[in-house]
């Protein structure tokens, strides 16, 4: 190995051990520990370097939809305060290829936190996150090194993204007043003017925000002295649409004020169609166009309100969704029906702390539960719907965050899932055969499994 290399793999193990990534190669792959052996997952990409230098962990991930090799990371505020480091106090995200894990593609940053990222439809040339401070920013990948700023850290340049666009310069009665909760973009347009979409934005508050995303024909790099959430140089702007407060469409709800939300999904039936879980004990149902949805809420049978956490629609575009809850519960819930298909408590996995509830992107019969203590439960309805076909320890540490790879035929890809752990360590799993590979009629097995309720 020439001096060279020595020197450039000497300085991408830097960049990973600050970040706390995992991308290493050879023996320290090896050392980690085998997870999932046989069961749920069947093989590791090499992203295994364990480090607890900077205190950054991942909060959150993002696949891009059309491209499961692109990945969105945020990063948590380090533990303690370093005032040499110049991304300190900064929120910071990393746009991954996870074909090159050695290193990111992207390093965005910005002077908030990020609680929430996502990609534009269709392609992986812009990137959106919502921040504690309730704005939006935006990043165009495609603009030149020289829009951004080159900063050095332990002998080593790095280049910092700044946002293209950012919401908090804009009017306060436009914007979000409280912590993003979920984004997400629909609704693609291109023409000769250039490319224009629709973002939605909700927050803990129960506000909902449609943006319009539009590509601007000219630029200034002097900067905008009317639109001053546009950086100079900026091509991409983000402009209000319409605003939803979720107390509005919850007549029960009016008197007793605002409606503290969590998760959104919008219908991948129906982009008319959003859904919101609440801290009212139901997940809410609204329509961006139109005087009322059917049902208006999806509730289960309880003696008190709980908070509806985690929320994941059927990919495969059955009328049906999951759901769980502040008390452990897991909700099946089909769209025209305001109460649950079936539940399975939390004495199933004795914990009422559930950190999430997903779909597999691969077969429509599987869905997994994840909880607070790192135990992964995998459902296989076709196989009996009455308890976990599988349950595995992800990790001996806590494990916050999975994310999967969306499901595209791609010759010699696999499903993947991503495993963020308190510690920084991040982990990219293939999942294995038997819970990638569809069964015989499977995807016709799942409508008629609803209908006999």
């Amino acid at each position: 190995m020439t001096e060279n290399e020595k020197s450039d793999i000497t300085k991408m193990g830097r960049f990973a051990c600050r970040l706390h990534l995992l991308a290493n190669f050879g023996t320290a792959a090896d050392k980690a520990l085998k997870l999932f052996e046989d069961s749920v997952t069947d093989s590791r990409n090499p992203f295994s370097f364990e480090s607890d230098e900077s205190g950054r962990h991942v909060e959150f991930a993002y696949f891009a939809p059309t491209q499961p090799n692109m990945l969105l990371t945020i990063y948590s505020q380090p533990e303690q305060s370093n005032p040499s480091n110049p991304t300190d106090g900064k929120g910071m995200i990393c746009v991954w290829n996870t074909n090159e894990p050695s290193y990111p593609q992207r390093i965005l940053a910005c002077e908030s936190q990020p609680r929430c990222c996502c990609f534009g439809p269709y392609k992986t040339s812009i990137a959106f996150a919502g921040m504690v401070d309730g704005s939006i920013c935006a990043w165009d990948l495609r603009e030149p090194p020289s829009l951004h700023r080159s900063v050095e850290f332990d002998k080593t340049e790095h280049l910092l993204r700044f946002p293209t666009y950012n919401t908090a310069g804009i009017s306060d009665s436009d914007n979000h007043i409280s912590p993003k909760f979920t984004t997400g973009s629909d609704s693609k347009e291109e023409s000769g003017s250039g490319m224009s979409f629709q973002l939605v934005s909700s927050e803990d508050q129960g506000r909902i925000n449609f943006w319009v995303v539009a590509e601007l024909t000219t630029t200034d790099p002097a900067g905008s002295e009317i639109d001053l959430g546009l950086s100079p140089g900026g091509k991409v702007k983000v402009v209000i649409s319409s605003t939803i407060k979720l107390e509005s469409l919850v007549r029960e709800a009016r008197s007793l004020g605002p409606i503290r939300s969590f998760e959104m999904q919008i219908s991948p039936i129906d982009p008319n169609h959003f859904y919101i879980g609440t801290d009212g004990g139901y997940v809410l149902h609204g329509l961006r166009f139109g005087n009322r949805a059917f049902p208006r809420t999806f509730s289960a049978l309880s003696d008190s309100p709980v908070d509806v956490r985690s929320i994941d629609f059927s990919p495969f575009g059955h009328p049906c969704f999951l759901a769980s809850t502040a008390e452990g519960c897991v909700h099946l819930f089909g769209t025209k029906s305001e109460k649950p298909l079936l539940t399975w408590p939390s004495k199933i996995w004795g914990t009422r702390n559930l950190r999430c509830v997903r779909w597999s992107r691969s077969r429509p019969c599987v869905f997994y539960v994840l909880d607070d203590q790192s135990q992964l439960y995998t459902f296989d309805i076709l196989e009996g719907d009455a308890m976990p076909a599988k349950m595995e320890t992800l990790s001996k540490e806590n494990v916050i965050h999975i994310a999967f790879t969306p499901h595209i035929n791609v010759t010699g890809r696999h499903p993947q899932m991503l495993v963020s752990q308190e510690d920084g360590t991040i982990q990219i799993h293939t999942i294995s055969k038997e819970y990638r590979e569809q069964q015989t009629l499977e995807d016709d097995f799942l409508p008629s499994y609803l209908d006999k309720f």
